[in-house]
């Protein structure tokens, strides 16, 4: 799965990646570390605007609401092949185990929250 095939030739993306540490470690001790990374580096903020920013524009402006975070988390993982069997139609990331992840359902619970 590649949502995003441009993120191949994206340089701020590829940085980050080649940043990421890669040594053998658990799968949740890899996540937590990837998350911690995100947070320190990924500024969040509340964006009025509809839509998710690329990843490449996230990291550019080291911003973004929630969702862009998210984004930009699941092309890391997929790169890093933690979501191998995945699909994505452009709304909704579905998994092996047929769930669904349904981002603008995860955006809503998150604005109604606030």
């Amino acid at each position: 799965l590649v949502c995003a095939p441009e993120l191949e030739n994206a340089p701020l993306f590829q940085k980050y990646l080649a940043s990421i540490d890669r040594s053998e470690q658990r799968t949740i001790d890899f996540l937590v570390g990837l998350n911690q990374k995100l947070q320190g580096d990924i500024r969040y903020l509340i964006r009025m605007e509809p839509g998710v920013q690329t990843p490449e524009e996230t990291l550019k402006k080291a911003s973004g609401s929630c969702r862009d975070s998210g984004w930009l988390l699941v092309e890391l993982l997929i790169r890093h092949e933690l979501m191998e069997g995945f699909r994505f139609d452009g709304v909704r990331i579905f998994n092996p185990h047929n769930s669904v992840l349904d981002l603008a359902d995860l955006q809503r619970r998150h604005d109604a929250a606030q």
